[in-house]
Parts: C-alpha cells; structure tokens; sequence
C-alpha cells in the first residue's frame, strides 16, 4: 500500500450559535459528528451526501483552514519522524510543510480568485508564502517560465499572466484554481464540489483533467462531490455522509452495485437515469427533512426518515461496524 498521508480519528466540527446583545453562545450546530478516514498517495476518497451533510465541513477541517476536534494525524514526506498531530496550532515548520502537502479546490471558481489579482500573482501567492517564488531577478523568471509551463499543462496558454480572473469562463478561472493548487506540487488536493458550477461539457473536461495528473504525479484527492456518477467514476472508496456523521462507506464500485444502508439505497435511487428501462419510482421512499443539526436524534439520526426503522433506531445510535468485505455501516438492520 503507498504511503499514508492523512489519518482522522472522531473529527468533529461544532459552529457556536450567538444571539443577544451580548452575543452570547446558546446552541452548537454540529456539522461534522466522529468522522474516521485515512488517505493513501494515490488514492481518491470520494465524499457523497445531501447539501448540509458536512461535506464542505469535513474538506475545510482536513485541509485545517476550519479548526475541528479529535485527532488529525500528519504524515510527512519521508516520515522518518513518524506523524504529527495536525489538530491545533503547529511549529512554523510543520505548518508550512503541511500546507504544502494538502491544497484545496473550492466550489465557486467565481469567487475562490481575488479579482484584484492577476493570473501570476494568484498562482505566485502560494510560492512567495513559501519563500519560493525567487528573490533575485533571475530566479523570479524562472519561477515565470515555470508558471508558463503549469499553466499549459492544465490547457490555459501561458500568454494569460497578465491578465485577470474577471477575464475568463468559469472553466478557465477553475483551470487556474487548479494550476493554483498544484504549484507547490501537493500530495493531496481537497476537490470541494470542483465542477458543480460548470456546464457539463466543461465538467468531464476539469476531471479528466484532474485524473491525468493524478496519474502523473500520484497524487491523491479527498473528492467532495453529490453527483454520485461522477464520484463513482474517479473514487477508489466512498463515505456515505447523513448530518455530518459516516452511514455507510466501501469499495466505489462494491458501493454502487450493492448498497446496504437504506440511506445509501434512497440516495443512489434518486439518481435520474437516461435509460427509460431504468427508470422506475423510488422503492425506498424518504419522508420529510433531515433533523435540524441542532438538535440531533437520540437513536439513529437517520431513523425519522427511514421506511424501515424499527424501535431500536429510535433509541439507539448504531455504531460504524465493519462487515466481513471490509464495507463499512452504520445501521442496526444489517
């Protein structure tokens, strides 16, 4: 197996509710609930669920620009020192190690580049912050020529430094939040909804793009996603999300064509199909909205939607079990 890159342990995510003149802290809403993973080189981790889930909650956490709990373990490169815990504030040194290691590709390309900015200072940020954008005249042009290069390798004509985000289609300016990301040469990128507000014919472009360097660099992603297709397409293993906690997670593959989780099941259900012999009513019928994170179920907190719960969803929250394939759920029926 390559070489580990990330481990989270019970991550968890709660955003203070103020109100008053004071603005005083009354509620929590708990967006990410005892989230459990581990990220490979090479590997895509897909990340499906409805909005609200905590998909963006847990990408941000992973990439530490929100601050979470419970353990975050960091391994990096060479580990020779063994893996630093990445929860909480760091040394300098591993801080910027870290950054460097773990990028991130927000949803909106419209608004993730400063439109004050050109396109060479937007891909040059992350080097100068790094000390490695060249301190003398001569090794700034190089830093430039090698700018070019990144930007022809994503499909943009280096000839575009000059100018400015406001300049583009969406799909160029996520181009450029791509060359962004990959300019400190990463080993993890966090691939936040990366082509929800792209045309479909610039969708399939972007992640074939993505794909491509994956196989060059062995790069892994965290792919943050709720178009299921597309997630089955370029994941190795998926988490199922339901109010920030994991329901079910396997195999991309092993997922798709056996679903266990009656969750899983309606998600994947109400997927459209273009093939009129597949179409068919959902089977697994899911009634009313998801519990307000405020104030989470007692049992199961999928229970008050699920067509199958029985007493015991009420009462008790099924634990994340391990089957005997090695697939992962969280359901008292299975």
């Amino acid at each position: 197996m390559n070489a580990m890159i990330l481990k989270g342990a019970a991550l968890r995510k709660r955003f203070p509710v103020k109100k008053g003149v004071f603005m005083r802290t009354v509620a929590y809403v708990n967006a990410l609930e005892r989230f459990d993973f581990e990220i490979h080189e090479g590997e895509t981790l897909g990340i499906v669920g409805e909005s609200g889930c905590g998909k963006t909650t847990l990408g941000r956490v992973v990439a530490r620009i929100h601050q979470g709990e419970g353990s975050l373990l960091y391994y990096p490169r060479g580990g020779n020192a063994g893996p630093i815990e990445a929860i909480g504030p760091l040394p300098r040194e591993n801080e910027l190690a870290f950054r460097r290691d773990v990028q991130m590709i927000f949803q909106d390309p419209y608004s993730s580049l400063d439109p004050r900015m050109s396109v060479e200072d937007v891909i040059r940020e992350p080097l100068e912050a790094h000390g490695l954008a060249g301190r003398d005249r001569e090794g700034r042009e190089k830093v430039r020529e090698e700018l070019v290069a990144l930007l022809e390798r994503v499909g943009l004509h280096g000839d575009i430094l000059e100018r400015y985000p406001h300049e583009f289609s969406g799909g160029q300016r996520q181009r450029i939040a791509i060359a962004r990301a990959l300019v400190l040469k990463p080993r993890l990128i966090v691939c936040d909804e990366p082509t929800s507000a792209l045309d479909v014919s610039v969708q399939s472009q972007v992640v074939n793009l993505l794909t491509q360097i994956q196989r060059e660099e062995g790069l892994a992603y965290m792919f943050i996603s709720h178009n299921l297709e597309l997630v089955r397409h370029v994941s190795d293993r998926i988490c199922v999300m339901y109010l920030g906690q994991v329901v079910e997670e396997g195999g991309a593959e092993d997922l798709f064509d056996l679903p266990r989780h009656p969750y899983t099941q309606a998600l994947l259900a109400s997927a459209p199909s273009w093939n009129p012999h597949e179409r068919h009513f959902l089977d697994n019928v899911l009634y009313g909205e998801p519990p307000s994170p405020l104030n989470l179920p007692k049992g199961c907190p999928f229970g008050p939607r699920c067509p199958k719960a029985g007493k015991r969803c009420g009462e008790e929250k099924p634990a994340l079990r391990t089957l005997e394939n090695g697939r992962k759920i969280a359901c008292h029926l299975v």
